[in-house]
């Protein structure tokens, strides 16, 4: 097992980059030491506009741009007065929001007035009373056992979310970090009112400290750090959070500040990750375009000679695209409705294949992803959920 996590800062950005065994990278998170995400921070703010026809309102935070706040049914809203939580708000209105997507270009950061709390094992969730669990948790004796733990500290005000990290871990342990997040919840709800207008009431951990908390289960053998002040901070954060221990060793690379960046060579991938044609190692390639509606992939042999017969070569270059596919959208955090137009290929066997081995691949992203079907037109669709930016998103806010 010599999965890394490298943790480098170079030119002020804080690079958090997963590489495999073979030193490829599988996923890419860069954050601006300066300009830090206001994902996860909960504000109090003032609604400053109604846009009744798409059911939403504009919330002024004391930012530059007011963010938006999407209204779902069934939605509660934690107003500063004593005002029912689940009334539409109204300009003036003050009230709680949580940001959950940055920025980027012309768009708002977004929001939500259902609140949560995050943990490395579980997730409180405001006015859900009940206790959700990670699909990824499969063994029905396993899923009875968390749910028998976390019954009886959910109530009308909150419910929990268990986590894949919590799968057979020590009940005492699951109970600790429970206990700290109602107490985070109940700190909150109990001094809110007494707040200024724009302050923060909960401030999000940073990426990079958030991305090692949340590895615990994962298969990292090493944290390696360039910069020694990010090396601290991280180290303080585990020491002072023992009910998060850590399994993999954490690392000082004393030849200093961006050294990790280069001796990785991230710029050339960066520049790759901000391209839209890939090139596979057989001379094939991939051109990924993102629009509004979708992520369209499409598969072209291009250079690609075969030594074979041609199904064979479709075969196999498609197999090599599909590998790719999976990695790229975890690299570029694409999300959304995503349409691969592999190369045509006459064996039924080979499309059952081809679709097990990208069910295979995208079984491995830590974010949701599922394998809708191939269409009768031959095209594969997926589905990804929408956690942030998109690398080139986040890229173009911090550089």
């Amino acid at each position: 097992m010599n999965n890394k996590l490298i943790i480098t800062k170079n030119n002020g950005i804080i690079y958090s980059a997963f590489l495999d065994k073979e030193q490829q990278l599988t996923e890419l998170y860069p954050e601006s030491e300066e300009k830090n995400s206001l994902v996860g921070n909960i504000y109090i703010g003032k609604v400053s506009n109604i846009a009744k026809g798409i059911n939403a309102v504009f919330v002024d935070i004391g930012i530059e741009k007011d963010v938006f706040l999407q209204l779902e049914d069934g939605d509660h809203i934690q107003y500063i007065n004593d005002k029912e939580s689940k009334l539409p708000p109204k300009i003036g209105d003050e009230l709680l929001v949580q940001i959950i997507r940055d920025s980027y270009g012309s768009k708002a950061p977004a929001a939500t007035g259902m609140i949560s709390l995050a943990g490395r094992y579980s997730v409180l969730t405001f006015k859900k009373s009940f206790v959700g669990l990670s699909s990824k948790i499969t063994l029905p004796s396993e899923r009875k056992r968390l749910k028998r733990i976390f019954t009886p500290y959910i109530n009308e005000d909150y419910g929990f979310i268990i986590r894949t990290n919590a799968e057979n871990l020590e009940e005492e342990v699951l109970i600790s970090e429970i206990t700290m997040l109602i107490d985070n919840y109940n700190n909150i709800m109990s001094t809110y009112r007494y707040k200024k207008l724009f302050q923060i009431l909960y401030k999000a951990l940073p990426d990079y400290l958030r991305i090692i908390r949340d590895l615990y289960k994962s298969e990292i053998s090493s944290c390696e750090f360039d910069d020694y002040d990010i090396f601290s901070k991280a180290t303080k954060y585990f020491k002072d959070n023992s009910d998060c221990p850590i399994n993999y060793d954490f690392v000082f690379v004393e030849e200093g500040e961006g050294s990790l960046f280069k001796k990785y060579n991230f710029k050339s991938k960066l520049e790759k990750l901000l391209n839209e044609k890939i090139w596979l190692k057989s001379g094939a390639n991939l051109v990924i375009q993102p629009t509004e509606a979708l992520v369209s992939i499409d598969v072209n042999t291009s250079k690609s000679i075969g030594k074979s017969n041609f199904e064979d070569t479709i075969f196999a270059i498609n197999i090599e695209a599909a590998k790719e596919i999976a990695r790229q959208l975890r690299l570029r955090n694409l999300s959304g409705i995503i349409i691969v137009d592999f190369i045509d290929m006459g064996s039924e066997t080979n499309k059952k294949l081809l679709l097990e081995t990208l069910k295979n691949e995208i079984s491995k992203d830590r974010i949701k992803t599922t394998l809708i079907d191939m269409t009768p037109l031959g095209l594969v669709e997926l589905t990804r959920k929408k956690t942030d930016n998109t690398l080139s998103e986040k890229l173009k806010n911090i550089i």
